[in-house]
């Protein structure tokens, strides 16, 4: 059971006041009193479940030039966090190849102390990542502010120039409070309308890839606006819808437009601790990419391990031992993992050290007994020869 009511109901009332205090018509607050609010509010979406349905589009050019947009099937999503662990599964689509060819695909995927296992039902495969190289995990609660937020406070207490408020501005019909941000390397330009009445939610976001403040007339890199917000505890929001676009006007990067719908958001139910534990279904690939250990299903056909091992995949192909079947593949250290993580499969000559050993000292008992064996009879041909 998580302990976090008695945390909620002190944030809650924090941005509660907060919220008061700005509709009375005070001045524009410190920077960093509204960039602690925008934390405040992620951090209290940090361990959760969400519910969502995602659909996306691409646009690319076809043979002729021409840019046709591409959709995909939209993703069913559930989305679990204790603020430790991640489990995801969705059942929608995705992008094959180089040509964007729409697919249907279903997948689950756990994250946990650095790394990422994901299940891939539409392929039958079970791949082992280290965390941030998985490409598979979209994470609901980045459009509450949860990682936005912590950059922004970093960026601001290494300058605190870097983070401003410009002004105030109606979106969505709120007053929003508008603040800009020049990434810490000097990267990307960013602003952001936090809505103080509604848990310093950012309803729009735009970022720009210039190191100087832009032309109003340049397309953002990535635009993000949140038209619906509801309350999912007292005092605390979260997004009901979320519209975003990217690489708009930018030669290289894939242009696309996506829109989440959150169905619910759960911060008050306990966790099940079993949700962050994926098990290898019987007769699935496993790819653990942090070891470079490939395994195949027992009984494959010769063929079909044939055109398996021609793949492009890292390090050796091993057929896997029965027992790692069903074996769980939760991607955490400590005491779980010697029942989580596949094994590696022993070295063949370490495997057969015990034997080699009996076998020496079989061959040098032998040596012995003979040498013991001649020398008796050396010495009983010499008793002879003296008789």
């Amino acid at each position: 059971m998580r302990q976090q009511t008695a945390r909620l109901t002190g944030r809650a009332l924090i941005c509660a006041a907060i919220a008061f205090h700005l509709h009375v018509g005070a001045s524009a607050p410190p920077v960093e009193f509204l960039l602690r609010g925008y934390a405040a509010t992620a951090e209290n979406l940090r361990s959760g479940s969400f519910d969502l349905t995602i659909a996306e589009s691409r646009f690319v050019a076809d043979d002729e030039g021409d840019v046709k947009e591409v959709a995909l099937f939209p993703k069913e999503q559930h989305f679990v966090s204790d603020g430790d662990s991640v489990y995801m599964r969705h059942n929608g689509g995705g992008f094959s190849g180089a040509s964007l060819t729409a697919t249907e695909g279903e997948y689950e995927s756990v994250s946990h102390q650095g790394r990422s296992t994901i299940l891939d039902h539409t392929h039958k495969s079970v791949y082992i990542h280290p965390d941030g190289e998985s490409g598979i995990l979209f994470d609901p609660r980045q459009h509450c502010g949860l990682l936005e937020s912590e950059v922004l406070l970093r960026q601001f207490d290494a300058d605190p120039s870097s983070v401003k408020v410009i002004g105030m501005e109606e979106t969505f019909g709120v007053q929003c409070y508008v603040l800009e941000a020049m990434e810490h390397d000097g990267r990307n330009y960013r602003r952001l309308w936090l809505d103080p009445g509604h848990g310093f939610l950012a309803r729009k976001t735009l970022v720009w890839g210039s190191q100087t403040p832009p032309d109003e007339d340049a397309d953002a890199f990535f635009e993000t606006e949140i038209p619906e917000v509801f309350e999912v505890a007292p005092s605390v929001w979260a997004p009901r819808t979320v519209v975003e676009e990217g690489f708009k006007g930018y030669p290289g990067g894939v242009h696309f437009r996506r829109s989440l719908s959150y169905k619910s958001v759960d911060i008050s139910s306990p966790i099940p601790k079993d949700i962050f534990v994926l098990e290898r279904p019987e007769g699935y690939y496993l790819h653990d990419l942090v070891f470079g250990l490939h395994y195949l299903p027992e009984n494959l056909q010769a063929e079909e391990i044939e055109r398996q091992t021609k793949l492009d995949m890292k390090g050796d192909v091993i057929s896997a031992p029965e027992e790692l079947e069903q074996q769980p593949l939760a991607p955490s250290g400590g005491q779980e993992a010697a029942t989580q993580q596949p094994e590696t499969p022993p070295d063949p000559l370490e495997e057969d050290s015990p034997r080699q050993s009996r076998a020496l000292l079989v061959g040098a008992a032998a040596v012995v007994c003979a040498a013991a064996a001649g020398l008796r009879f050396r010495r009983s041909l010499h008793r002879n020869a003296n008789r």
